[in-house]
């Protein structure tokens, strides 16, 4: 497992379905636009199939189930979180990248508390 980067999630990637990655994290993720990741939390319990895109203005995101992501874990605007390369997985070779909330003495297998 190696780490990658952080990132700080904004509005639009709690709102908008997909989370924006800066430049330096798009590029350790090393695979070709509109290639299929495979995205789990620290437990590894529920995996979740995104897609790599990369706009004509440059900027890389995740799409696809971010939301859902999002939503299950109760990530919210302002959290920290820290991406992982966990390595290739299966026949096909696909990818797997872990994400997790940073420091909050919790982890994205439970939503944050509401006091939080």
């Amino acid at each position: 497992m190696a780490w990658m980067s952080t990132k700080v999630l904004t509005r639009s990637d709690i709102n908008e379905g997909r989370v924006y990655l800066p430049e330096e994290l798009a590029g350790r993720f090393g695979v070709p636009n509109g290639t299929q990741v495979s995205v789990c939390g620290p437990q590894m319990n529920n995996i979740w199939q995104m897609k790599f895109i990369t706009r004509a203005d440059g900027r890389s995101y995740l799409g696809r189930a971010w939301g859902e992501f999002v939503e299950r874990k109760g990530l919210r605007e302002g959290e920290t979180v820290d991406f992982y390369d966990l390595g290739h997985i299966g026949a096909n070779g696909e990818r797997l990248f872990r994400i997790e909330r940073r420091g909050v003495g919790f982890d994205l297998n439970e939503p944050a508390p509401d006091n939080y």
